[in-house]
């Protein structure tokens, strides 16, 4: 049995909600029927502006680092959550009316 496709809309009004200063647990995106990634689990990376994200045609989803192309000290996939890098770069606030 094939696995539901992840709902990235969720996950994309997730990722703006914590830039407009939501908590973790406020955010957590649904997925798919069964399963929720809660932002914690990936940690700094869902704010940085190296990330790009990686679906899987069985429904996973994968966190790439671009910072990874052209520094070696940056795994292509890191261990999540990612609680301190020193690559981070947290994304410019878009809604941001000033």
């Amino acid at each position: 049995m094939r696995a539901e496709a992840p709902d990235y809309g969720k996950l994309e009004e997730a990722l703006v909600r914590l830039d407009a200063g939501a908590s973790a647990h406020d955010v957590a995106a649904p997925m798919s029927s069964d399963a929720y990634v809660q932002p914690t689990d990936v940690g700094l990376c869902l704010s940085c502006t190296h990330l790009q994200i990686v679906p899987s045609t069985h429904g996973s989803v994968f966190y790439l680092c671009k910072l990874s192309f052209v520094d070696s000290n940056f795994r292509r996939y890191p261990r999540l959550p990612v609680l301190a890098c020193q690559g981070h770069r947290p994304k410019l606030d878009q809604h941001h009316d000033g």
